[in-house]
């Protein structure tokens, strides 16, 4: 005999067995029950197993909500026939499984972005080479609108070693007139921040104050570069 077997509803796609019919939940489970023995009988006589004699009962289950159909099969001599006589069935009251989702489609990859950056000063290509040639925490100053921004990270950069040209990177003046005016008036050198202020510009003397030498600049001044060829640097 048949031993507990339990046959449930395949998860995808349509049932292998013929629809139940409509009608109440308990009419449903009984034409699929039905249904279902007729298919059972025509597997067991492919296998050679006479299924006459066969008995059908369910009933619907208070806790699950599925109804129960059971097979009674009386005494075979098939070989396949080696336990209990019963066959249990839960069956859902729909005998259809939902259709299995369509594949997702495929997303072409977005064409690269050809947004180049904004910033909030106009493009120069003197003082784009000045900035291009400091290091890269120096060069986040040119990025902050705000003076009171620029001096707060400029400091804590200074604390750290780093040359703060403070008329350019504080106070936000252009690189390449700064350095054509600092050219122009003949200084070579000019202090970073933090540095002491020169106190008489080059070529002039005072009694009382240090005069400007331009071949001795201090140990981590701003240098300030030769003027080209025929003019300023611009």
């Amino acid at each position: 005999m048949i031993s507990n077997l339990h046959i449930m509803p395949p998860s995808t796609g349509a049932s292998t067995l013929p629809p139940a019919g409509t009608g109440t939940p308990a009419s449903s489970g009984e034409s699929f029950a039905q249904e279902f023995a007729t298919a059972f009988s025509t597997a067991l006589e492919n296998l050679g197993i006479n299924p006459s004699g066969l008995q059908i009962s369910g009933g619907a289950s208070p806790i699950s909500g599925q109804y129960s159909v059971t097979f009674t099969i009386p005494g075979n001599t098939s070989p396949l026939n080696t336990g209990p006589n019963t066959v249990t069935a839960p069956v859902v009251n729909t005998p259809f499984a939902p259709a299995p989702a369509p594949p997702a489609a495929q997303l072409s990859s977005p064409p690269p972005s050809t947004t180049t950056t904004k910033h909030w000063y106009s493009p120069d290509a003197a003082d784009d080479a000045y900035w291009n040639a400091q290091p890269p925490a120096v060069q986040q100053l040119r990025e902050l609108t705000g003076e009171s921004q620029r001096q707060a990270l400029a400091s804590s950069l200074a604390s750290q070693g780093y040359k703060i040209d403070v008329p350019i990177m504080v106070w936000g003046w252009d690189a390449a007139k700064v350095t054509a005016l600092r050219q122009g008036y003949g200084y070579t050198w000019v202090p970073a921040m933090g540095q002491a202020p020169i106190q008489i510009a080059p070529g002039l003397t005072e009694p009382g104050l240090t005069a400007y030498n331009p071949a001795s600049p201090p140990p981590g001044s701003i240098l300030v570069p030769p003027a080209p060829a025929g003019g300023t640097f611009a």
